[in-house]
């Protein structure tokens, strides 16, 4: 009889064994799949079209870099100041030989045309204006040739 019931708790333990395993490996599976940090790509398909036809037109002495961060571009003494902008990006900047940023590219879906937006891309733009830098928007819908005319015009 105890060799009996010593075996059936061996099987028990093996079964348990087994189940704590599955759901062990389970749960890595699902944090895995969850995980807080994601990556994701570095500019939109949108961005990432605009970004080829601005570089194909862009004289090639001047570097064309995508998703920059403003707190890279600009600064401030006043934190409260630099908190204003240290949380955004552009689509892209325009840069010269020694990378210094000539110019600020944004590309507008239809996520910018309520009134919110418009008013928060104004705020960009004014920000950007205030360290000197000219921004240039352009609709996800502006033909080529009229971001070739603006792009030579300015460069």
């Amino acid at each position: 009889m105890d060799f009996e019931l010593s075996k059936i708790s061996f099987c028990i333990g093996i079964f348990a064994t087994i189940l704590l395993l599955i759901l062990v490996s389970k749960d890595k599976v699902v944090r895995r799949m969850n995980r807080k940090i994601q990556p994701k790509s570095l500019l939109t398909k949108t961005e990432i079209k605009y970004y080829y036809i601005i570089r194909n037109y862009l004289p090639s002495k001047y570097h064309l870099c995508p998703q920059v961060s403003f707190n890279a571009i600009i600064t401030a003494k006043d934190i409260a100041i630099r908190n204003t902008f240290n949380r955004k990006y552009c689509d892209m900047t325009v840069c010269n030989a020694n990378f210094e940023v000539l110019a600020v590219i944004e590309i507008d879906d239809d996520s910018h045309t309520s009134s919110k937006v418009k008013e928060a891309d104004a705020y960009r733009d004014k920000i950007l204006k205030e360290a000197g830098f000219i921004t240039l928007r352009f609709s996800d819908k502006t033909p080529k040739s009229e971001i070739k005319k603006t792009i030579r015009k300015v460069f």
